[in-house]
């Protein structure tokens, strides 16, 4: 049901009234949230339903609260979907920053099926308040998105019921240097949408080919990159993020390393060698020529503990090679350029298998 709802919230967009509020939330601009929600929603619509037989005998009923990060709109749908297909009541802690699109989706679910159970709450508690903490203990289980330390410190208070969804990084490989313009494409939205923001916005782009062909094919990328801000809107940085982007193109300046942006755009910079130290999320796009896809694993070695997603551009006679190589290697989710926000409600989370996961933890009594 869920599934169908979606795929028609992603055909016909989200009421402008909402837009507004939600931009006015986020700081991101409407028309790049209705875009980034039309994808990120398709995914899940897309998705086979929950084989609910074959957990049934386990399931048991457990009380689940996840909390929701803010810098992506309806971070915490797909679990909640997923989780309350058992028949599990879920509570979603949302964040300051975005109180929207979910409790948006649960009331357009409940007009469309008045006779289906009411099993996903989203609300809203201060971190520091009581009732914060009560809806805490009261959980069998925790679903936490967030930053590495925050989930750190849930697991120190509440021992053996969390479950984490820390920082995680996103990525683009080109096998082929001469793509058609919908690549392109593709790989331009992947950057622009939500502002680069989350983790599953592309921070680096490896390409196969000679330094001075991958600077050539940089050049068109960031034309493009520049051309989807303008159709999409891109919001602007922060003053610390703007300090942070321009410090990083002053080095690129002194190391007199290849670049190119717009005005208040994103940079594209031709770098030797993937840095993650590099990697902001602040309008910030690392290049790297590389000889196949083999030397960018290697390469990103550095930043095994946060790889999530990539996305292939390549020939369909190698496609299929190249999607193997890089799920063996780690990534949870490889699609095509312009679908990495777009994974299906089944995808491992970094790594985590969903409602498979909750079930091996124990059972409360």
């Amino acid at each position: 049901m869920w599934q169908r709802l979606l795929g028609e919230v992603a055909r016909d967009g989200l009421p402008q009234a909402v837009l507004e509020k939600l931009a006015a939330q986020t700081g991101l601009p409407a028309s790049n949230l209705q875009a980034g929600l039309r994808v990120s929603l398709m995914g899940l619509a897309r998705s086979v339903e929950v084989d609910v037989a074959r957990f049934s005998q386990n399931a048991g009923l457990r009380k689940i609260v996840i909390l929701a990060a803010g810098n992506v709109p309806a971070i915490a749908l797909a679990p909640a979907i997923l989780l309350t297909s058992l028949g599990w009541p879920v509570v979603v802690k949302q964040s300051k920053h975005e109180q929207l699109v979910l409790p948006y989706l649960c009331e357009l679910f409940l007009e469309k099926y008045p006779d289906l159970p009411d099993l996903i709450q989203p609300l809203y508690f201060d971190q520091n308040s009581s009732d914060f903490h009560a809806l805490l203990e009261q959980a069998d289980h925790i679903l936490a998105f967030g930053s590495d330390q925050t989930i750190a410190d849930l697991r120190q208070q509440h021992p053996a019921k969390v479950t984490g969804f820390g920082h995680k990084i996103s990525f683009s490989y080109v096998d082929e240097l001469n793509a058609e313009p919908a690549i392109f494409t593709g790989l331009a939205r992947d950057v622009v949408l939500y502002n680069q923001q989350g983790c599953l916005s592309a921070q680096a782009i490896f390409v196969r080919g000679q330094i001075d062909e991958v600077a050539g094919w940089a050049e068109t990328f960031a034309q493009n990159v520049k051309d989807m801000a303008a159709e999409l809107g891109a919001s602007c940085l922060t003053t610390a993020a703007r300090m942070r982007r321009n410090a990083q193109i002053e080095a690129l300046i002194l190391r007199d390393v290849r670049h190119f942006i717009g005005p208040r755009g994103t940079c594209v910079a031709v770098v030797p060698q993937f840095s993650l130290s590099e990697v902001s999320g602040d309008c910030f796009v690392q290049v790297i020529a590389v000889a196949d896809a083999q030397q960018a694993l290697q390469q990103l070695q550095c930043a095994q503990k946060y790889w999530q997603a990539i996305a292939i551009s390549a020939q369909s006679g190698v496609r299929a090679g190249l999607q193997r190589l890089f799920e063996q290697a780690g990534f949870s989710f490889v699609c095509a350029p312009g679908e990495l926000q777009a994974p299906p409600l089944d995808w491992p989370n970094g790594g985590v298998r969903l409602p498979d996961d909750v079930l091996k933890q124990k059972a409360p009594a």
